[in-house]
């Protein structure tokens, strides 16, 4: 079993929920609780997250 086929659409669907989650939910938390560089972070992290899950989502789409 290849690993790139693990990423499928529910995959996709999944780590879009939770990026949401981090960049839109928890960064307003932890901004009015004052941690202005573990807001950054945690949008950082969420955006980077969903990124790469797209593309090898689009990748294992092309390649099957």
């Amino acid at each position: 079993m290849d690993i790139i086929e693990l990423f499928d659409k529910y995959l996709l669907m999944l780590v879009t929920f939770q990026a949401f989650v981090a960049v839109f939910i928890d960064s307003k938390s932890f901004k009015k609780a004052n941690k202005f560089k573990t807001s950054r972070q945690i949008k950082t992290i969420g955006i980077m997250l969903f990124s790469i899950t797209l593309i090898l989502y689009i990748v294992a789409q092309f390649s099957y």
